[in-house]
């Protein structure tokens, strides 16, 4: 479990200090470099020692493991054409997809899953307390984290709301409802507009998962209220509010009449329609190259800011589509054990990672990929373990024992010493 929280207050701490490396020998090294290594000795080594359980872990997580060997592969490709920017670019972006595998090695008990949900909301706080004090240091409130730390912030907003919903306490009764208070004022007043896209779309599945419970409905509709009566008094005793919340709204519905949307939108299309006339459509132009596209006659090199149009460009459709698989492949199975769960721990589990992953994808439409995205990833498919195998148990647990079960075996069947032939189980 040391790997996972040490994972979860290094990306904390990359949230306030995004482009902080450590040089050794002209080398550079990120923060999560060594949570990356540490990871990799564990999962070897967990290899070695259960090699069956190993494989059967991989073939569970087919696609993921695919996806991981499609990364490597390119690694090996391009590290000859780029250089160390081949290896720095999928240490930065892509080794997170090592979370989910090392989870299912380490998680192995509902008690280590509920550390590593602690863990998290634990993460989220240290970033909304070291964000307000920051904030209240430069004397504002609004924008005091940016993209990463509000995500942060409201995928534990989510896991809280999820875990209230199911009478789960994660810390403590008081502090559970101060949190969550803290984390939707940070996530309201923050402006960053990819984080409410995912916050709309995380309230869109909560009513799903939800809607066939009326009092779960209720309480959502009446907070919403409360909350819009609020927002209307904000808009009413805080002059310029309202041209700038209209602004921010603006952009999400109607991008192109925003200059940053815009911009971006057009740094998708040229690089596209380059990938498109290189013939590199199918496979992409691979790890370690730079984004660049040219807009008003000036050169830029920047990140897409969108995880799909990011994906397309290094691992072309090939990867997108086995991205896709992933995803698909995750919600197929946490929704299918989910169904047969009672409302529980184990339940919430899966329901919060369910409706954190959601929410994300739709944060990657104007973001690239974050670790917190797989973080829930691994605690939704780790419950789903968990609770398979404790069905399974249930299950095996209910059938009668055969004669091949027990110590002593039954004598030789004799049929010449006995005229009726007694049947074999009863």
């Amino acid at each position: 479990m040391s790997l996972l929280v040490s994972f979860l207050l290094v990306h904390g701490f990359t949230v306030f200090f995004p482009f902080y490396p450590f040089r050794f020998g002209g080398i550079s090294f990120l923060p999560l470099d060594l949570v990356y290594f540490l990871m990799i000795l564990k999962i070897g080594k967990y290899a070695l020692i259960h090699p069956r359980s190993m494989g059967k872990l991989l073939r569970e997580n087919f696609f993921l493991t695919t996806f991981l060997a499609m990364v490597a592969v390119y690694v090996a490709l391009y590290t000859p054409v780029h250089g160390q920017s081949a290896i720095g670019e999928a240490r930065k972006d892509y080794f997170i997809f090592l979370l989910p595998v090392i989870a299912s090695v380490l998680i192995k008990r509902p008690k280590d899953l509920r550390r590593f949900v602690f863990a998290i909301i634990f993460a989220a706080t240290c970033v909304a307390v070291v964000g307000l004090a920051l904030g209240a240091i430069e004397g504002r409130i609004v924008r005091i984290l940016d993209a990463e730390g509000t995500l942060i912030v409201a995928c534990a907003a989510f896991s809280l709301i999820v875990h209230r919903i199911h009478g789960l306490v994660i810390i403590n009764p008081i502090l559970d409802k101060i949190l969550l208070l803290v984390f939707s004022v940070i996530v309201v007043t923050s402006g960053q507009r990819s984080v409410w896209l995912g916050i709309g779309f995380g309230l869109l599945l909560l009513m799903w998962l939800y809607h066939n419970r009326p009092a779960v409905v209720t309480k959502m509709v009446m907070f919403a209220g409360i909350g819009v009566l609020g927002f209307c008094v904000a808009l009413l005793a805080l002059p310029g509010v309202e041209s700038r919340l209209a602004e921010k709204f603006a952009g999400i519905i109607n991008p192109s009449e925003d200059v940053t949307a815009s911009w971006r939108m057009e740094g998708w299309q040229q690089q596209l329609i380059r990938l498109v006339q290189d013939g590199n459509l199918l496979f992409g132009e691979g790890v370690g190259g730079y984004y660049h596209w040219y807009f008003n006659t000036v050169t830029w090199t920047s990140v897409p800011h969108n995880a799909y149009v990011q994906i397309v460009l290094k691992f072309g459709l090939f990867g997108l589509t086995l991205y896709g698989l992933l995803a698909l492949e995750f919600f197929r199975k946490t929704l299918a054990v989910r169904k047969k769960l009672r409302p529980g721990p184990m339940r919430a589990c899966i329901e919060m990672g369910i409706l954190n992953f959601g929410a994300a994808h739709a944060f990657m439409l104007g973001y690239g990929f974050n670790p917190i995205t797989l973080i829930f990833f691994a605690v939704a498919t780790s419950a789903a373990n968990l609770s398979q195998q404790a069905l399974r148990r249930s299950r095996e647990s209910r059938i009668r024992r055969f004669p091949q079960d027990l110590k002593i075996p039954p004598g030789r069947f004799r049929p010449d010493r006995r005229r009726v032939a007694r049947p074999l189980y009863f």
